[in-house]
């Protein structure tokens, strides 16, 4: 299980922890975009789970549907959108209400991709169910990046360590030291348990980001989900 869990990871998170960087190149997007086609679409079954992804936009609104075709099997949502979108908190009900089950974490980005193709100014909603693999998550608040090390270690140490595969991470963008935040986290988690995710965004601005996990978007927070299996 730990295996498969590995694999269907590498695929569905390399579509969204490229995007969410402030500085991630399009040719690197677009890679990432055609590894993920063949997981990520509209509730279609690979490998030991289920997957829909929409999008809403101000133009078409949601598309190809309103989120909610997973609603009571989602056991993950995740949510990529800009920040003037994001910060409003406005879809977040709608999300939540949309999957009721699910845990739901996400971020502001410097753009968003939908399929294999790369949008700014839209929300874009994936929705995961595994059939192998339970999550436990936790967000935590930073109060300036010299303060980064012991925040990935006090989120290390918040996540239950048995049978854990992988953990993935979002975090404030512009007040946190990545180096550090991944250094403490790495040295308090057992050493088989591999690390993803990536700063949130606030496309060509670096303003303001935001998190979300759980909750409405937030800024200086930082958020792990744990998956196990």
């Amino acid at each position: 299980q730990t295996g498969m869990l590995g694999g269907v990871l590498g695929i569905i998170l390399a579509i969204v922890m490229v995007i969410v960087t402030w500085g991630a190149g399009v040719g690197a997007v677009i890679g990432a975009a055609t590894a993920a086609e063949a997981a990520v679409g509209t509730a279609e079954e690979d490998a030991g789970m289920n997957v829909e992804q929409v999008r809403w936009s101000q133009a078409a609104g949601w598309e190809p549907h309103r989120p909610g075709q997973l609603s009571q099997s989602a056991q993950l949502v995740l949510v990529f959108g800009s920040t003037s979108l994001l910060k409003t908190g406005q879809f977040f009900e709608e999300i939540r209400t949309a999957y009721p089950r699910a845990q739901v974490l996400g971020c502001s980005t410097a753009g968003e991709i939908c399929g294999t193709r790369v949008f700014d100014g839209s929300i874009v909603v994936t929705a995961v169910h595994f059939e192998h693999s339970h999550l436990e998550g936790v967000s935590l608040s930073i109060k300036d990046a010299a303060d980064s090390l012991g925040l990935g270690e006090r989120l290390a140490k918040s996540l239950p360590p048995e049978n854990l595969a992988h953990v993935f991470v979002l975090s404030e963008g512009l007040n946190v030291n990545g180096s550090e935040l991944v250094k403490g986290l790495s040295t308090h988690l057992p050493p088989h348990v591999t690390v993803t995710g990536g700063l949130s965004g606030d496309g060509a601005r670096f303003q303001e980001t935001y998190v979300l996990w759980n909750d409405a978007p937030a800024r200086n927070t930082v958020a792990a989900v744990g998956f196990y299996g």
